[in-house]
């Protein structure tokens, strides 16, 4: 589709528009659990534009009235349809720890059955809708009522989105599975390539010390920070031929997925101030359980 800029999300045809239809034909799909990110049903640090579809049964004492979709928070963004029809979206950067509730007006609930297909984009990193199963619903505007609509979803990639750039899947069915698969591909997370690109060539350079805010992508394997934390430390120091100061901060409060252990994370970071001239700031009592990159620190 051609190099993208900043501002262009909104708006873009894939091709696919079908896919919100109450009446398409998703039988040949697969299935997944959601919500879920979806790395966690084989897409890895996919980064490009997945379908996702359901069919959720209501009672007839909701037919025509107004009912909230809830699908929690959405990375990066997202077109939402009911019975075919949109009902809400956020086609910008910067919402992917944004809920989403979406009204849906009572003409739509005019049946005992409702499709809802989600279109989501995903443009950094891992994506999908991520949120707590139990603010994955359907609820009946004015009242307690509510369904869930988490399990089990059909879902169908339809473009992929690599350096700056979306590729569509070719064919009606956007085959993802007979892609080209790449051979070889340099990240972030590939071995020395944040040192070489962002380190060593500022190391000429004097410095009067550094600060250090990292440590949450960590919580996976905290044991391990124990070990690489220091390292990196008599690293850079060996680099620039001085043992410059070296301050950090404890990572901040936050709602981190199952399976992480931020508050060994933290032990290892506290431990680190063994290193001789480190120093580090406590944020226990700030943060944002929502958001990863709290706005509320201070110099």
């Amino acid at each position: 589709m051609g190099n993208l800029g900043p501002n262009i999300w909104e708006n873009l045809d894939f091709g696919d528009a079908a896919m919100s239809d109450q009446n398409f034909n998703d039988s040949n799909w697969p299935t997944t659990e959601m919500p879920s990110d979806w790395s966690n049903f084989g897409f890895g640090n996919f980064d490009g534009v997945i379908w996702f579809r359901t069919k959720i049964d209501i009672p007839d004492g909701w037919l025509n009235k107004d009912l909230t979709l809830s699908l929690g928070p959405i990375d990066d963004m997202d077109i939402t349809f009911v019975n075919g029809t949109r009902v809400g979206g956020y086609e910008a950067g910067g919402h992917w720890q944004t809920d989403r509730n979406y009204l849906i007006p009572a003409k739509l609930v005019n049946s005992n059955s409702l499709m809802i297909a989600v279109r989501v984009l995903d443009n950094m990193q891992g994506g999908g809708m991520y949120g707590r199963t139990e603010s994955f619903n359907l609820r009946l505007n004015g009242t307690q009522e509510s369904i869930s609509i988490a399990g089990r979803w059909k879902y169908l990639p339809v473009a992929e989105f690599r350096n700056s750039t979306l590729y569509l899947y070719s064919g009606i069915n956007f085959d993802f599975a007979s892609r080209p698969k790449v051979t070889s591909e340099v990240t972030f997370h590939s071995p020395t390539v944040l040192y070489n690109a962002m380190i060593n060539p500022i190391a000429p350079f004097k410095i009067r010390g550094a600060i250090w805010y990292q440590g949450e992508s960590n919580t996976y394997n905290p044991d391990r920070y124990k070990e690489l934390f220091p390292l990196m430390v008599e690293n850079w120091r060996k680099l620039w031929g001085d043992q410059f100061s070296f301050y950090f901060t404890q990572i901040a409060p936050y709602r981190y997925n199952k399976g992480t252990d931020s508050q060994l994370l933290r032990e290892a970071q506290f431990l680190s101030m063994s290193v001789p001239k480190s120093g580090m700031a406590v944020t226990l009592d700030i943060g944002n359980t929502l958001n990863i990159h709290p706005g509320n620190k201070k110099m």
